[in-house]
């Protein structure tokens, strides 16, 4: 018999983390899962203590599969789960039956392609001298419009802050094409959802996230953000006939991800580089034009 849920996790050399993510994994009630762990940097004995300790989980460690994008897709082809839940390893579940409700929602719900809980978010430093925690609310509770969703969001409607807290349905995720896909981050991966069917918001605290030193969500990669930009603009071609607004969407897309990119560890030639790309995928799009032209005036000034 197949399992309910694949559960793809794409590690990075946090053990620790990665053992309490399994325990709370583990813990969910009354479903039966399916654990794959993707990982190419842990060390050997690091790797026997995974295997002897969660014995059902089906472990790969190999170079094959670099990047978490690599990891999730490579997972998505081999699931058996009718759906799939992919958390980072170094965040964790908080309700037990979180897996349970999202399930239970989606099998009364065909048209349902993603469930979002809260995701809590938790500040952890390595002296131990602070730790606090932020509550995350999302706009709305139930079910919602995928085409209101995939409108809006980060912008007028926000999304949980990590894959920790989303459950998706497998076959809706293969329809996308996972190797079509340019990068399966959780923002690619809820629109990419929304091409798909409708969301649903269970309005209450599941998991957490958590913000520390190790955290790579603010030092990502140029290839990584550029990748990102490129699925978002393979999503609005798909999605300019349905949305109200498409030349909003991909006007507010791009300025997302390239300033979310320029305020972190971004280079001059990283920016000169994305700037560019945009200035030749405009689409028409003259308010992302001017946009574009501004921050390419300031790379070159030094600003």
């Amino acid at each position: 018999m197949n399992p309910q849920i694949t559960v793809i996790i794409p590690a990075y050399r946090r053990k620790n983390y990665l053992f309490y993510a399994l325990d709370r994994i583990f813990s969910q009630k009354d479903v039966t899962l399916e654990v794959l762990v993707f990982s190419e940097v842990m060390e050997p004995d690091e790797v026997d203590e995974v295997k002897n300790v969660y014995p059902q989980v089906k472990y790969f460690k190999t170079d094959k599969y670099k990047g978490a994008s690599n990891k999730r897709r490579a997972g998505i082809k081999m699931a058996r789960g009718k759906y799939l839940y992919m958390p980072d390893d170094d965040d964790y579940l908080t309700d037990d039956k979180f897996l349970k409700k999202a399930v239970d929602i989606m099998e009364q719900n065909d048209d349902i392609s993603i469930v979002m809980g809260l995701t809590d978010v938790s500040y952890e430093y390595a002296d131990n001298t602070k730790k606090h925690v932020e509550h995350r609310p999302l706009p709305l509770e139930g079910k919602i419009d995928r085409i209101e969703y995939l409108q809006g969001l980060q912008v007028t409607m926000s999304k949980p802050i990590s894959t920790v807290s989303t459950l998706f349905r497998t076959k809706d995720m293969i329809a996308r094409g996972v190797d079509q896909m340019f990068e399966i981050s959780d923002v690619c991966l809820c629109l990419n959802a929304f091409m798909c069917g409708h969301a649903y918001i269970i309005n209450e605290p599941v998991a957490v996230y958590r913000f520390h030193e190790k955290n790579l969500t603010y030092s990502l990669p140029y290839w990584f953000m550029f990748n990102v930009l490129r699925e978002k603009e393979r999503i609005y071609k798909e999605a300019k006939k349905i949305l109200p607004q498409p030349k909003e969407f991909w006007y507010n897309h791009f300025r997302i991800t390239y300033f979310f990119y320029k305020e972190g560890k971004a280079n001059l030639g990283g920016k000169i580089n994305m700037l560019s790309w945009g200035l030749c995928h405009v689409h028409g799009n003259y308010p992302l034009l001017m946009l574009l032209v501004k921050e390419y005036i300031k790379c070159l000034i030094g600003r």
